[in-house]
């Protein structure tokens, strides 16, 4: 079965040193002083695969975003995720800095429901987990296996490694049957896919309510329809009005394409002649005006052609007197003055006449071409009119032959609506009823075969076999017995429950029972993430005097041997064929092998490395 390899996680800053860890494919041990980011690489590595947020630490500021190297069937991936949270991107191969290209996918962190495109849905799609189904409750509600509650089994915080709830659950008591369904999967390989919900009381006294209500609906219907044709008769209805739309549709469409051809028709013609009206009135308007120019031509010829006549009366132009100066001849110098001055004076009277004369005659024949235009103008606005009025007339009879399809196919429009009211109201109290009996099913009292709690006793003898092996080579105390007490809801070593034991023998008997399980998945070829991390499975203390070891309760402490952790480090070195990832505050043995990866984390500067992150300066 497919598991999943951390690589390595790393953290990355647009100015700040990357932080990275690289992870063994078998044992890697991070141990060192407190206060360095051990158990924050923990809690990243939750971040990177989905968790809601990553607690803030002050030397994690500089940085934006996490990698999450892994390897799932010889498959290179890492996993991207800024630090403020959203979604999760994922590269088909191993980074320890953040591409310029896109990535291969980019997943929700957060599960939906019936959704693949989440980094759960996409993480145990790889392991052979995804679609799952957990029994919720005691009604078997379902609910959808997701990898945050998987994760518990196999990354396992300081707190879960102390607590007093059992390693199979969480401290929310509220999901201890989904906790339960989930230890079944994981020993068992079988989902409750396929458990048949009960129905509590309270839903049977909702189910009765709705059926009663659903009965006065159906009264209310059944009245409604009372008198009507009968369904089939009501289909033969529809189906004759929809052929009687059918045909009168087109012949009103017809008629109605013809109309507003005509209406048209009829706006150009009223537009040309309001064209041809307005230009009339232009041209009239340019004649009056000619007309007055005419006039005022007419009015300087008269007024020429009577100084004219007024100089031959009074002998303006006699050659003896000079018209300008009153000179006679002898007194004119030179002697031809008078002659010549009343030549000019009569050429200037001929030349003025002639130049109004020709202005008068060619406005004539400006005012004569400009009546014509407008003769001819009237003459094409009367028949734009005249058209108009045809048009108008048209219209009006089109409008008196559409007037009686339109109501011909409005009242089958009428009818149609009121037959599809009266079949939609049958099909309405065919559905009603179908709920109603549903309901009445509901109602009545049932016998429900109760849900299968707790995986097979097979199945956790085996299990807690498998404990009871690893904590015997560990060193820690069983007398033989590791058991899961099914009635108190515990894991009993030495026939006594691990929550009334104290918070080292605590921990020590949870990384026995994640190790156990992996190695339970292995041997059987179930699915398993296919690592584990351990945040401090080991608190080793002196050997306790005789006295000591009696009367403890479970707020007092229990003494580990200190040959445990020795052996512990070297079970998982030499013999766990899993990823192991271990967070401790204690040295490791120094006879690990060379396989095994160890980081230390001094918190000292000068000596070695600092911590997870470069220390602050």
């Amino acid at each position: 079965m497919a598991g999943m390899t951390l690589t390595h996680l790393t953290f990355v800053g647009k100015d700040a040193e990357p932080a990275t860890v690289d992870f063994s494919p078998g044992l890697t041990v991070i141990y060192g002083a407190s206060d360095t980011g051990k158990s924050f690489i923990v809690d990243a590595i939750d971040f990177a695969m989905g968790s809601s947020q990553l607690r803030p630490i002050r030397e994690a500021e500089p940085y934006s975003s996490v990698l999450l190297g892994l390897r799932v069937d010889e498959e290179d991936l890492t996993l991207v995720r800024s630090l403020s949270g959203g979604t999760v991107r994922v590269y088909n191969t191993l980074l320890k800095e953040i591409p310029q290209s896109p990535p291969t996918v980019e997943l929700k962190a957060k599960h939906t429901k019936g959704q693949r495109n989440t980094v759960s849905a996409f993480l145990l799609d790889r392991i052979g987990l995804h679609g799952k189904v957990l029994r919720k409750n005691a009604q078997n509600q379902v609910v959808e296996l997701t990898l945050r509650k998987l994760a518990p089994l196999f990354v396992v915080h300081e707190g879960q490694m102390v607590a007093l709830t059992p390693p199979y659950h969480t401290a929310s008591r509220t999901d201890a049957t989904t906790e339960l369904s989930l230890l079944r999967v994981m020993l068992e390989g079988e989902d409750d896919s396929n458990l048949e919900a009960a129905v509590s009381d309270d839903v049977r006294k909702v189910s009765k309510g709705k059926h009663e209500v659903l009965q006065q609906v159906l009264s209310a219907l059944y009245r409604s329809v009372e008198g009507s044709a009968s369904v089939a008769e009501l289909h033969r209805q529809n189906e004759a009005l929809s052929r009687t739309i059918a045909e009168l549709t087109p012949t009103l469409e017809d008629v109605l394409v013809r109309r507003d051809s005509l209406i048209r028709a009829q706006n150009e013609l009223a537009d040309d002649q309001r064209s041809l009206e307005h230009r009339i009135g232009q041209m009239k308007e340019v004649t009056a005006r000619f007309g007055l120019l005419s006039q005022q031509y007419q009015s300087d010829l008269a007024r020429l052609e009577a100084i004219q006549e007024a100089g031959n009366v009074l002998g303006f132009f006699q050659s003896d007197v000079c018209i300008f100066c009153g000179a006679s001849t002898e007194h004119q110098i030179p002697p031809s003055h008078a002659v010549a001055e009343a030549e000019k004076f009569a050429e200037a009277i001929a030349a003025e006449q002639q130049k109004t004369s020709d202005l008068l005659t060619d406005l004539q024949l400006t005012l004569d071409d400009l009546a014509s235009q407008v003769e001819i103008a009237q003459a094409a606005a009367t028949e734009a009119a005249q058209r108009t009025e045809v048009a108008r007339a048209a219209v009006v009879a089109l409008e008196g032959e559409i007037g009686p399809t339109q109501q011909e196919l409005a009242s089958a429009y009428a009818k149609q609506s009121q037959v599809n009211h009266m079949l939609a109201t049958y099909e309405q109290i065919e559905e009603i009823e179908r709920l109603a009996s549903t309901f009445a099913v509901l109602g009545e009292p049932e016998d429900v075969v109760p849900a299968k709690k707790w995986p097979s006793p097979a199945s956790l003898q085996a299990l807690a076999e498998i404990i009871r092996q690893l904590l015997d080579k560990w060193g820690v105390e069983t007398n033989g017995t590791v058991a899961f007490d099914v009635e108190r809801d515990d894991l009993l070593v030495d026939n006594r429950p691990r929550h009334t034991r104290g918070k080292g023998m605590r921990s020590v008997i949870h990384a026995g029972f994640t190790l156990a399980l992996s190695e339970y998945c292995r041997q059987h070829g179930l699915p398993h993430p296919g690592f584990t991390v351990l945040d401090s499975p080991l608190v080793t203390y002196r050997q306790p005097e005789a006295a000591e070891a009696e009367n403890k309760s479970a707020n007092e402490e229990e003494y580990v041997s200190s040959d445990v952790a020795a052996a512990f480090y070297r079970y998982l070195d030499s013999e766990v064929a899993a990823q192991t990832i271990v967070i401790e505050n204690t040295t490791p043995p120094a006879q690990l092998s060379k396989a095994a990866l160890v980081h230390r984390f001094t918190k000292q500067k000068s000596l070695g490395r600092y911590g997870f992150f470069p220390p602050i300066s």
